[in-house]
């Protein structure tokens, strides 16, 4: 597996906003889902999702799902796999029509004892430009404030202030998954917020699943909505900013 490479250290405060173009390489859409497939679904079931959905950036959340699942969702959607990473219960893995520089599978230790199980991979697309994927499990998560907490430390460690960020997270319950938006949106905006504005209705508690992004000045929504069955997901038109 490639190994994410060191970026600059994240400084200052993202703010939550839409994303203005201020010069520079044209925004670029990304049709964006997070998926998490029931145990028993086919990776023919889940292709057959992304392809309906167009996906371009798509993060996927399994349990009891093998590698060569995995590896069968890449070959018959004809998309780039990062992953799968596995340092829990579930496996996490991005498919992607852009290009890895690096990821890893890590586990992020909180204050209180708990532990974020995290998937990360660093993309280019374009003219030499970034974007980073994660996806985190929070099965472990025993205080959501020290786990946001724990979160944003990583983020402004690991990853360039220049940098946009698409975050999916997975949680036990509807409730936590609410939760960490809500903790979150101070310094990334949700996929739940982006739905409301584009009046294609609030993103539903199917799948226990939240999508954040940011920074405002790097990214913004276009439209958002909620995947129905199979476990669940979240799609939204992403815009990419300079």
């Amino acid at each position: 597996m490639m190994r994410k490479l060191a970026c600059v250290p994240l400084l200052g405060l993202i703010v939550v906003g839409a994303c203005f173009s201020l010069g520079g390489p044209p925004a670029v859409v990304f049709q964006t889902l997070v998926l998490s497939p029931d145990a028993g679904a086919t990776a023919a079931a889940v292709t057959q999702r992304i392809q309906g959905e167009m996906g371009e950036l798509v993060l996927v959340s399994a349990e009891n799902q093998p590698d060569e699942w995995f590896g069968q969702l890449a070959e018959q959607t004809g998309l780039r796999l990062s992953g799968p990473g596995r340092t829990g219960s579930r496996a996490m893995a991005f498919l992607t029509t852009i290009e890895a520089l690096g990821d890893t599978s890590i586990v992020l230790g909180i204050a209180d004892g708990g532990r974020i199980h995290m998937h990360d991979a660093l993309y280019t697309f374009g003219d030499e430009r970034l974007i980073d994927l994660m996806l985190v499990d929070m099965a472990d998560v025993t205080n959501l404030r020290e786990a946001v907490r724990t979160m944003f430390a990583y983020i402004a460690s690991d990853v360039g202030s220049n940098v946009p960020i698409v975050l999916g997270v997975h949680a036990p319950t509807p409730a936590i998954s609410d939760s960490v938006t809500v903790l979150m949106r101070a310094f990334l905006a949700s996929a739940i917020e982006c739905a409301e504005r584009s009046a294609e209705g609030v993103i539903t508690r199917s799948g226990n699943l939240a999508l954040l992004h940011g920074p405002s000045v790097r990214t913004s929504c276009e439209s958002a909505s909620p995947l129905e069955g199979q476990g669940g997901g979240i799609r939204a038109r992403l815009i990419v900013g300079r």
